[in-house]
């Protein structure tokens, strides 16, 4: 993305100047590059540079409030699920076959006892740990400690629970001053 679109010519004669030209005598701000809107790369830079580091509305944390209930989302092209724990806990995952990269769960709400891929069968605890891989045996190659799910972050406020894939901030780092007003 261009850093600066601004150019010292002098302010615009059409309507575009406006406020802006009246701020900054002397510069002219122009359109943003059109291709901007429609570059595959930036597409992508955009998805991972703000929607993978901030916090997204999962939906209700009354949707995962039993053991073994979960919620399915996508997050900017990044499949992601909450799951209530037999302990209580509620934790989130990249909802991704650590082996083959299937989908785990489907999109939406749902209860499941172990988290199993329909892929090659390989099932998860409610803690994303790795409780069988079959067809592997006794292969000393798959060691379950090396195969968890990918955690996402998780944060409930209000009743609405939210997930970020890798958060620079907290929620209510983010929410700013919403709370306060509320």
């Amino acid at each position: 993305m261009p850093a600066d679109t601004r150019h010292n010519e002098g302010p615009r004669d059409d309507a575009g100047a406006g406020a802006q030209a009246d701020a900054h005598p002397g510069q002219q701000y122009l359109n943003l590059d059109p291709g901007l809107y429609i570059r595959p790369e930036i597409y992508q830079e955009e998805r991972a540079r703000i929607f993978n580091r901030s916090w997204q509305l999962m939906g209700p944390v009354s949707e995962v409030a039993e053991s073994g209930h979960y919620l399915a989302i996508d997050i900017a092209g990044i499949p992601v699920f909450a799951i209530r724990g037999r302990d209580g806990a509620l934790r989130g995952f990249k909802n991704v076959c650590r082996h083959r990269g299937a989908k785990l769960l489907a999109d939406g709400t749902g209860k499941c006892g172990l988290i199993v891929c329909p892929y090659h069968k390989w099932s998860f605890a409610d803690t994303g740990r790795l409780v069988q891989a079959p067809w592997y045996g006794k292969d000393p190659a798959i060691i379950p400690e090396d195969w968890p799910l990918e955690p996402v972050s998780l944060e409930e406020w209000r009743g609405l629970l939210f997930a970020a894939i890798d958060p620079v901030e907290s929620l209510m780092e983010q929410l700013g001053d919403l709370p306060e007003e509320l």
